[in-house]
């Protein structure tokens, strides 16, 4: 068994969440000889966006948005619910994907119902307030979802 391997399944069964493990790796040297380790592991949600956000970041591997893509759809499959920020983003910034703002606005609504409410609604204003990716400015728009946003926050 590799060292990577061992490390991994060690701070697994420490209860270690995806992304500190993948810090730690990086930390150590180690990421690229664990990336096909994780890439193996039983289909986890988080650990397939943590995967996707490796390609997107280009951490310690050459930027790649179509692998990034793949990851993502994986873990929303799996029914990660931050993965749906991720998607959102890639379609507004056409990250591996045509640059399209209607369905970065769908996927972050997506998030939205899921609870991730003041992030996603954020994302949504911004697109409507500045006018971003295709979609028109639209300041009714923008304040009815930075007002979502902020719901219970003050």
């Amino acid at each position: 068994m590799s060292y990577s391997k061992e490390l991994i399944e060690k701070l697994r069964n420490d209860n270690w969440g995806w992304s500190d493990i993948i810090i730690n790796l990086r930390k150590s040297g180690k990421l690229i000889e664990a990336l096909n380790i994780l890439e193996q592991q039983p289909e986890d949600g988080e650990l397939l966006c943590e995967i996707g956000n490796i390609y997107k970041e280009g951490i310690d591997v050459k930027k790649d948005y179509i692998k990034m893509m793949k990851y993502y759809m994986k873990s929303n499959k799996l029914g990660d619910s931050l993965v749906k920020i991720q998607i959102g983003e890639a379609y507004r910034d056409g990250l591996g994907v045509k640059q399209d703002g209607y369905k970065a606005i769908e996927w972050f609504q997506k998030a939205y119902e899921m609870g991730d409410v003041r992030g996603s609604a954020c994302l949504i204003s911004r697109i409507y307030s500045i006018g971003e990716a295709g979609v028109p400015q639209n300041d009714q728009l923008a304040m009815e979802w930075r007002e979502k946003g902020t719901m219970g926050w003050y």
